[in-house]
């Protein structure tokens, strides 16, 4: 079995950002929804319970369906689901919901 080749040392430490930039916004494109649990505590049944209604009252409200309005918040705050969502981000899990509400909504019946 082929060996891979070493890495190459860089001449200047101008080659050696030019390839740290390089690495990094591999990284970023990489580390898109790469989760890992075991980085901190996710959210609690209570928490979640909170969350899943806002997004069921989202949906009411906007008319959008409950899968996109997931999606899009999965997308938001880089988790695969709700389920996901780390414990420190929770506040701001809350505001992103209450600022999908459109300003003009009617009060719920």
């Amino acid at each position: 079995m082929p060996k891979a080749p070493p890495e190459t040392i860089a001449a200047t430490p101008s080659q050696a950002s030019e390839k740290t930039d390089a690495d990094s916004s591999t990284a970023k494109a990489e580390g898109w929804m790469q989760y890992n649990p075991s980085s901190s505590q996710v959210i609690n049944a209570l928490e979640m319970t909170s969350i899943t209604a806002l997004v069921a009252y989202v949906v009411h409200i906007t008319g959008q369906t409950e899968f996109s309005v997931e999606r899009q918040f999965a997308d938001r705050f880089n988790i695969p689901n709700l389920k996901c969502l780390p414990a420190e981000l929770y506040d701001d899990a809350i505001r992103y919901l209450v600022d999908q509400v459109p300003q003009s909504a009617p009060p719920p019946a």
